[in-house]
């Protein structure tokens, strides 16, 4: 008898420290945090890695209702939006990035950052709703489980006049198969912090 409730509570401890580890980062709805760290030229994405600010002390951010970036902002940056989708509804969606002048998106299999892989990105500056300049800029298509948190990553680098970083979806089995920016009813902050204290 003591082993079997042994057993039950080793299994709804792991449960719930599975449960706590899977949702701890999910932030507010509703708004995400776009971030920015300045350069001295036009930057990579291995300038950006590299940085020993990055991903925990940028230079600036703004708190954003959706995946779009501010416009026309600065020179010089690489930034970084990220959080969490919440479909509405179980199905196959696409995504699609335009941007000036580089632009990357990743998403996770669910709100796990370790999880996460490249679906679309721009290797050169498109208009704000230029979608279809590159093939890369489109996704596959992608099936989402409705109510489920998916952790994703938009990154842009920018280097002279001009700049923008924006995230569309569709479900490309409606009839309507218009690019729609993410609004502030789908999207969740990334609240946890790895913050390294500086040199």
């Amino acid at each position: 008898m003591k082993k079997h409730i042994f057993i039950f509570l080793f299994f709804l401890i792991f449960k719930q420290s599975f449960v706590l580890s899977q949702n701890v980062c999910v932030g507010t709805s509703g708004q995400i945090k776009w971030s920015y760290w300045n350069f001295t030229s036009f930057p990579d994405s291995s300038d950006l890695f590299s940085n020993e600010n990055f991903p925990s002390r940028p230079d600036g951010f703004q708190m954003m209702g959706s995946s779009q970036s501010p416009i026309n902002y600065s020179d010089n940056i690489g930034s970084l939006m990220r959080g969490y989708l919440n479909v509405p509804t179980t199905a196959n969606y696409q995504f699609n990035v335009t941007g000036d002048d580089r632009t990357i998106f990743y998403l996770s299999t669910n709100d796990l950052p370790s999880n996460k892989s490249k679906k679309a990105e721009t290797t050169t500056y498109t208009a704000l709703t230029q979608h279809n300049r590159q093939a890369s800029q489109t996704s596959s298509v992608i099936n989402l489980v409705g109510g489920q948190n998916y952790y994703f990553e938009l990154l842009g680098f920018e280097a002279g006049g001009g700049d923008h970083t924006t995230l569309y979806w569709r479900k490309p089995g409606n009839p309507d198969t218009t690019w729609r920016i993410i609004d502030f009813n789908f999207i969740k902050d990334y609240a946890c912090t790895q913050v390294c204290p500086p040199r």
